[in-house]
């Protein structure tokens, strides 16, 4: 794993080690996606994004063994407790994932958890084979069926209330950080129909409006301290202000259409 950012080239094989143990048979695939592989990976900040593929359902799996995985993992790794951003679903759910199904997730500083039915998760499927990096298994294009860019971009444009909804009146100053730079990057990518990065993202809304630049620019410092900087109430405003402005932005852009062609089977 030596082409891994560090410090992953070091966190990365005992949890594979885990996964192996504690799974057994069930294990069919570890994938890694994020910015560790699509770029722009800061090990202060960045998250560990990662999708386990298992050969029975989600909900057939003892919770308790994934329980003890995740535990384990952030006793190892307290600075990356609340950056762990994992999904564990059955191959049976990727196969057919537009039907949705179950999966367990953990993401950030939410726990463990059963999610009965992801039938919204089109965005993580698609990053996951896109990145095409599996760190132990077969390629995910092998369990994931194909997706197109305009069909993950639709998802993303049709996502912009629930993002600005869910940020609205949340206390934490990380969450509202990344979820304007996440608008940032739905924004550009809408715009040239490309996957970007956050940061790609951010340098260009910055650009092209110059207005939201300081609250962008404050969003990505509190992004960096990692808790040792916060917003001031004035900046707070600043980056709801922004929100707003690349929402916008996001609507009037609007989803691509997706190919009527296109057969999604394969």
């Amino acid at each position: 794993m030596s082409s891994l950012p560090k410090p992953l080239d070091r966190i990365l094989p005992p949890l594979l080690d885990d996964l192996a143990s504690s799974l057994g048979t069930d294990l069919v695939g570890a994938y890694l996606y994020g910015s560790a592989v699509s770029g722009g990976f800061d090990a202060t900040i960045s998250d560990l994004d990662l999708v386990v593929a298992t050969a029975r359902s989600s909900d057939e799996i003892d919770f308790g063994v994934l329980e003890g995985i995740v535990g384990r993992l952030a006793t190892r790794e307290p600075a990356w407790s609340d950056r762990l951003d994992i999904t564990f679903v059955g191959r049976d759910t990727l196969a057919t994932f537009r039907d949705g199904g179950p999966l367990i997730e953990i993401s950030h500083d939410e726990p463990l958890r059963r999610i009965p039915n992801a039938d919204d998760w089109l965005e993580t499927w698609f990053l996951a084979r896109d990145a095409d990096t599996a760190l132990f298994g077969p390629s995910p294009k092998e369990l994931i069926p194909p997706i197109d860019v305009a069909e993950f971009l639709q998802g993303v444009a049709l996502d912009v209330d629930r993002l600005v909804e869910k940020a609205r009146d949340d206390p934490r100053d990380g969450f509202l950080a990344y979820r304007l730079l996440t608008l940032c990057r739905a924004l550009r990518s809408l715009e040239s129909g490309a996957i970007c990065s956050k940061d790609e993202g951010a340098a260009w809304v910055r650009e092209r409006y110059p207005g939201a630049g300081p609250a962008i620019e404050t969003a990505q410092a509190v992004r960096r301290g990692h808790g040792s900087r916060a917003f001031t109430a004035e900046e707070r405003g600043g980056v709801q202000e922004a929100m707003a402005v690349v929402a916008e932005q996001i609507r009037r852009t609007g989803p691509p259409a997706v190919p009527a062609w296109r057969d999604h089977t394969g």
